[in-house]
């Protein structure tokens, strides 16, 4: 016989225990029962009985235990006390054992066997699925198409959304997506894709097909969960049609028929022949022109905060190259409700002392309290061209800002970096100076136009993390603006 056999508890049938006059006798008897017994659970229900002939109603306990009723008449007390017999005895205790997950493996957890029989509670996650849309269309097994030279794809275009398993329509509150690529030649993200409410911007830098996973990080709440979606980045195709004012159109072919429908590449030789009876005097060839994707800097809004600005008076899409003809001048960093704002510059100007910096002409016709005007070429380095007007649009040429204006182009521009003092750049602002028009990263210290109250040697600069103020004399890095 298997000594480990749990025995049934030293109850006598029909395991009726009188509550009146007895608790403490069936106190120890159920001990000596739970301790020859074994740890087992009990299963305690209530109920209500009268005596036969009577009309006295009595409250029955009954507990099973090792798969025996054991029915508690009446008394309270024998029933608080076979609650109590349980937890004395370690029949409801739970002895926790250490359990790790199993460090670079998937679903798997360790344990070190106890002397005693183990139970793993298990308990999952809410799980979740991504949902992707772009132009109001189901896009996951499809993917998307675009060109090269295309205007930027912004993830949050796509209509992602993070849903429930359970409720597919209700999206999750407080997502947090990011997304790769598994081919860094076909495409580029031009901003920081980790962690953050605002979605990376795709860039496309050559021909080929990529693939988008996008990442739903999950929370204690929430599983992980992602999806692919295939990104195919061609050529532009162009196509050409017979124009011969409905004469004699249906004797005109093309060669080769693609360029007819759907389309070819920019170089590619076309043959036009004609087998008509008619003579032909002459054909020439008109490219349509393309309607342009700009805006007015003089219409400028705070929508259009992070711009590429051109000197033609053109706002440009941020973080992309300028169309042909066009000569990128600065990001768009501010804009008041007057209509006036700040354009950073793409690069630096020569470094220059506080003390220079506040003899140059001051100008406050604009978006900013007071500038300082860089006085010559000197001043604003080989790398910065004088502008007064860009387009029709009156600009201040280059000057140094106060605190306040770059602080306010900082955090316009997304900045996450700074202390009680203001906004700083960094990452997200140099994304905009550096993706596409290949400005120069800000990089170090740089002073503004602002004098520091209290002392008369000290100016404020700005770095990498914080605002600072430092000696008027000491020379540093200037980042100008653009004012209109």
């Amino acid at each position: 016989m298997n000594n480990n056999t749990p025995k049934p508890p030293i109850i006598t049938p029909p395991h009726y225990v009188a509550g009146e006059g007895h608790p403490f006798i069936f106190f120890f008897t159920f001990l000596r029962a739970a301790a020859q017994g074994g740890a087992e659970a009990f299963i305690v229900s209530r109920h209500d009985s009268k005596k036969p002939n009577q009309n006295v109603n009595f409250q029955n306990y009954t507990i099973n235990y090792q798969h025996k009723n054991i029915t508690i008449m009446r008394s309270k007390t024998v029933f608080l006390l076979a609650i109590l017999a349980m937890a004395t005895t370690g029949i409801w205790a739970q002895n926790e054992v250490a359990v790790n997950a199993v460090a670079g493996q998937t679903n798997q957890w360790q344990l070190t066997m106890p002397a005693g029989n183990v139970r793993l509670n298990v308990e999952y996650k809410t799980q979740t699925s991504v949902t992707m849309q772009y132009a109001g269309a189901e896009v996951a097994a499809a993917g998307v198409s675009t060109c090269l030279g295309d205007e930027p794809l912004f993830l949050d275009s796509l209509a992602l959304a993070v849903v429930e398993a359970e409720t597919p329509t209700q999206a999750v509150e407080g997502v947090t997506l990011s997304v790769t690529s598994s081919d860094a030649t076909v495409v580029a993200f031009g901003t920081n894709n980790e962690a953050s409410g605002a979605l990376a911007d795709i860039h496309f830098l050559a021909t080929g097909t990529a693939t988008l996973t996008i990442l739903y990080a999950g929370s204690d709440n929430y599983g992980s969960s992602s999806a692919t979606l295939a990104l195919t980045v061609a050529e532009h195709t162009y196509t050409v049609t017979i124009d011969d004012g409905e004469v004699d159109p249906d004797r005109w072919t093309v060669a080769p028929a693609a360029a007819v429908t759907p389309g070819v590449t920019a170089g590619t030789a076309i043959t036009a022949t004609y087998s008509g009876t008619r003579k032909v005097k002459s054909v020439r060839a008109m490219v349509k022109q393309v309607a342009p994707t700009y805006t007015l800097l003089s219409a400028a809004t705070a929508e259009d905060i992070g711009k590429v600005v051109c000197a033609a008076g053109h706002l440009h899409d941020e973080k992309t190259a300028v169309p042909d003809g066009c000569t990128a001048v600065g990001i768009l960093g501010k804009v008041t409700e007057t209509g006036h704002g700040l354009i950073l510059a793409l690069q630096n100007a020569t470094a220059q002392t506080w003390n220079t910096i506040n003899g140059w002409e001051s100008v406050s016709t604009y978006a900013s309290a007071t500038l300082k005007v860089l006085p010559d070429e000197a001043a604003q380095a080989s790398n910065l061209t004088s502008y007064t007007t860009l387009g029709e649009t009156a600009v201040s040429d280059w000057a140094v800002a106060q605190k306040s204006d770059y602080d306010a182009i900082f955090t316009n521009l997304g900045s996450t970096t700074g202390d009680n003092d203001g906004k700083t750049y960094d990452g997200n602002v140099n994304a905009y100076i550096t993706t596409g028009v290949g400005g120069t990263a800000i990089s170090g210290y740089y002073w503004s136009a602002t004098a520091t109250e209290g002392s008369a040697n000290a100016a404020c600069i700005f770095g990498s993390n914080y605002w600072d103020v430092n000696n008027k004399s000491n020379r540093y890095s200037v980042r100008p603006v653009l004012a209109f």
